[in-house]
């Protein structure tokens, strides 16, 4: 979580925005990036996201003894954070309720 790295990502995709923006506008919506859409979007229209491939490379050259390479999403704010993962907990309590329902 970071205001600034947050709105320095945001400035670089507004110099040069890719030509369809609808994957990202969720993201946004909910304050956060998540790199691997900004490099996905990028690398269709065969343009590169500075800010993006630099976030992907350091987040994949972390290992752990769960996973070979870590990958992070940027939120904005520890609120759009919490906001985010609350929205996520409640989605699947309520995926499960609906399976004990039927």
């Amino acid at each position: 979580m970071s205001l600034q790295l947050f709105n320095k990502c945001w400035v670089e995709l507004q110099e040069r925005a890719p030509l369809n923006t609808s994957e990202l506008a969720s993201e946004l919506y909910w304050g956060f990036f998540n790199p691997a859409t900004i490099r996905n979007m990028y690398s269709r229209e065969h343009m590169r996201h500075k800010f993006a491939d630099t976030w992907w490379t350091i987040f994949g050259s972390i290992t752990t003894d769960a996973a070979q390479g870590v990958r992070g999403r940027l939120y904005r704010s520890l609120w759009e954070m919490q906001n985010y993962h609350k929205r996520g907990i409640t989605l699947a309590k309520d995926r499960l309720l609906v399976g004990r329902l039927t």
